[in-house]
């Protein structure tokens, strides 16, 4: 039995998932398979996935219509035959080391953290590392039985799912180690653009926050997450408008 699953969700995917696919059969850690959940894409990217399992039968695709991303990652991990669950965007790429180096620490804990390469347009990549819950999914392995136990992903959320599944695993007590050992490369888009999807976010961990009591205060926890986002947003726009002068 394989000790490792790679989920990639895919919808419309043909543009980027052919390199993610490269790196996953590319890394020096080899004790895994690949499952991806496609969302009956229009284009070619079930295509090119079957492309790979032909080279390489740890891969293997399921397409059919989803309710998005979450749908697909709960889809994943039920069908997982590894013992440890890695979520990789079909636009993101597993780093050639991370993972062998990040995966000889998995006996010691329920979740283990690295890190990513947080990949902006027209900036150097900067790394990222998973402190405590926080961080990515891509930046981490996480137990399967310990995904099933926690219900998995609460698909109330489209956007903040992944954080609600940390912070009842947090809750739970589950062991959370982190190491600073950089896994994948995280591309920065969706979500991360535009300022309505922001909000949408804001209201998931305010209705998260309220249901898992995890903040006393969860309007103003979630105000504050807000505005920082917006911030951060705005500061990397003016930076991609300056490098787009200067080009």
């Amino acid at each position: 039995m394989c000790k490792l699953s790679i989920i990639i969700a895919t919808y419309n995917s043909a543009k980027t998932i052919a390199d993610a696919l490269k790196s996953v059969c590319a890394q020096t850690y080899q004790n895994w398979e690949c499952i991806v959940v496609d969302g009956a894409s229009t284009d070619n990217t079930v295509c090119i996935v079957n492309d790979f399992i032909l080279m390489n039968s740890q891969i293997r695709c399921v397409s059919k219509k989803d309710n998005g991303i979450y749908d697909a990652f709960n889809k994943g991990w039920r069908m997982a035959k590894g013992e440890w669950i890695h979520y990789l965007g079909s636009d993101d790429k597993l780093t050639e080391d991370g993972m062998e180096r990040l995966m000889k620490y998995a006996e010691d804990a329920d979740l283990v953290g690295g890190g990513v390469y947080l990949c902006r347009e027209n900036e150097v990549p900067k790394p990222q590392y998973t402190n405590g819950i926080g961080g990515c999914h891509q930046g981490f392995v996480i137990k399967r039985s310990v995904i099933e136990e926690l219900g998995g992903f609460d698909e109330q959320y489209r956007i903040f799912a992944d954080k609600d599944l940390l912070i009842r695993l947090e809750q739970a007590r589950y062991k959370v180690r982190n190491y600073p050992i950089i896994i994948a490369y995280f591309y920065i888009g969706g979500i991360s653009q535009n300022i309505r999807s922001l909000y949408s976010l804001t209201k998931e961990r305010y209705r998260s926050y309220q249901c898992t009591g995890y903040s006393k205060y969860p309007l103003i926890s979630s105000a504050y997450s807000y505005i920082y986002a917006i911030l951060v947003f705005l500061k990397h726009k003016i930076i991609g408008l300056n490098s787009a002068t200067l080009l």
